[in-house]
């Protein structure tokens, strides 16, 4: 049995996450946590709503930390797991992007394994497993282009909120759909991939 902590359990990441829990009988969900969105519907022994993370995991002492915070709140937990030798599924960007030097040493003393979740990166992870960096000349991060794709800059000066916020194919939050719209988030990536 695999216990597991999800941190921003609300979003629509942690949402997917509670679903593939429940459906696997070999995890458990040991501590949920979200920053402010009651976790009235979610089954964890340990719940917490705002505040630091960390006492939560000293508590649920998971096996797996899903780190899907947004923003730089996340970037406590990320070090926490990494410096006590326990698996990270990151889908907080800002961890690496801002902290990666930070989570790198972390990941050397403890010896945690970051697990992209991530689309695009868990494909470069999968694709580099078992191969030494010898092995690749270089990799590629792909992109739809976004919702803006093909306008002028002209036209992209008249573009309105709402437009930026209303991805084709993603429910997200309004940070990562602006970002994803501005392709701004590819640009993160890029610095989260190395």
């Amino acid at each position: 049995m695999k216990r597991v902590a999800l941190l921003g359990a609300t979003g629509s990441i942690g949402r997917q996450a509670i679903e593939i829990v429940e459906a696997h009988p070999e995890l458990e969900l040991c501590a949920a946590a979200s920053g402010s969105t009651p976790l009235d519907d979610v089954d964890a022994p340990l719940k917490q709503v705002g505040g630091d993370v960390n006492e939560l995991l000293e508590r649920a002492q998971p096996d797996v930390v899903l780190n899907a915070v947004v923003g730089f709140a996340g970037i406590h937990a990320t070090l926490w797991a990494l410096e006590r030798g326990v698996d990270l599924a990151l889908a907080n960007k800002e961890s690496l992007v801002a902290a990666g030097e930070l989570a790198l040493a972390a990941q050397r003393r403890g010896g945690g394994r970051i697990l992209p979740v991530d689309s695009e990166h868990s494909a470069l992870f999968q694709c580099l497993e078992g191969r030494t960096p010898e092995q690749v000349d270089s990799l590629v991060l792909t992109g739809s282009g976004g919702p803006f794709r093909g306008r002028t800059r002209d036209e992209l000066t008249a573009v309105t909120p709402e437009e930026a916020l209303a991805h084709p194919t993603w429910r997200m939050g309004p940070k990562i759909t602006v970002d994803s719209a501005t392709l701004a988030n590819k640009g993160l990536e890029l610095i989260e991939a190395h």
